[in-house]
């Protein structure tokens, strides 16, 4: 797995990208990374670049972690959640989807970068440099 985040526009916009394999462990890892990160402002909006990820998780724990974003997003309130996912993960992804806007997390899954970007608000040009420039770890 490679995963990476980064924060812009002073703590307005979060960008995060996966890449490969990625394991239940491995999201919790970094959802408890991002909570803690103090440079997020309350009101950003947040990208997820997945389209290249594979995620090995079940659509159970596709529910509890949208029920962990819900619970954590109380402190660090994020206004939208984008994210782009391959084809294969999208039946796991509109669960994960659904259960966010159930919780009145404003939450859509994208195929195009370029209308997430518009539906969030933030400069595309400046999202695709930031994905193609971003290190994964």
């Amino acid at each position: 797995m490679a995963n990476g985040y980064v924060v812009l526009n002073d703590g307005m916009v979060v960008i995060v990208k996966w890449d490969g394999e990625v394991s239940y462990e491995e999201i919790l890892a970094h959802d408890a990374r991002r909570r803690n990160d103090t440079s997020i402002r309350p009101g950003a909006v947040m990208l997820v670049e997945a389209r290249s990820a594979d995620f090995d998780t079940t659509p159970e724990q596709a529910m509890e972690l949208s029920k962990l974003l819900a619970k954590s997003n109380q402190k660090k309130r994020i206004s939208k959640y984008a994210m782009l996912v391959p084809d294969v993960e999208l039946s796991k992804a509109k669960i994960y989807e659904k259960e966010n806007l159930s919780a009145r997390l404003d939450t859509i899954i994208f195929s195009s970068l370029t209308v997430a970007c518009k539906w969030l608000g933030v400069d595309y040009d400046e999202i695709l440099k930031c994905l193609s420039e971003m290190e994964l770890k």
